[in-house]
């Protein structure tokens, strides 16, 4: 995937959470904050329900690399987050992976795989 095509699909994702009412409070995209590290991985996107007291986390992927072991370590780090402290402390975030149109099958497929809980993880096609 070129960087503009993963430009685009952080842009998509970045929709996806504004048009859930989420606020975007870092991206690595056009004049937002970029992310800071957690546990050294990075998100994409990181937004925030205010309603709900919650941060919600997004990754973009290529299926393609999907399966390598760095990308393997991002997934299995960012799904297993969890709020510590506020009314949603232990709860863990919504992470939400974006991929691009007509891949969905095999990324769930690669989570099914690698055991990444499926409870908080939802995939988008951007």
């Amino acid at each position: 995937m070129s960087d503009l095509e993963n430009n685009e699909l952080v842009k998509n994702l970045i929709d996806e959470f504004q048009a859930s009412g989420l606020e975007v409070t870092s991206a690595n995209y056009g004049g937002f904050k970029k992310p800071q590290a957690i546990k050294d991985q990075r998100p994409d996107v990181v937004a925030w329900d205010s309603d709900k007291q919650l941060y919600y986390l997004g990754l973009v992927a290529d299926p393609e690399k999907i399966d390598l072991e760095n990308m393997d370590d991002k997934l299995k780090i960012l799904s297993n987050l969890v709020m510590d402290a506020g009314s949603t402390q232990n709860a863990r975030l919504p992470f939400y992976l974006g991929i691009p149109k007509g891949n969905v099958v095999d990324v769930t497929k690669m989570l099914d795989e690698n055991n990444i809980p499926r409870d908080n993880v939802f995939t988008i096609e951007l």
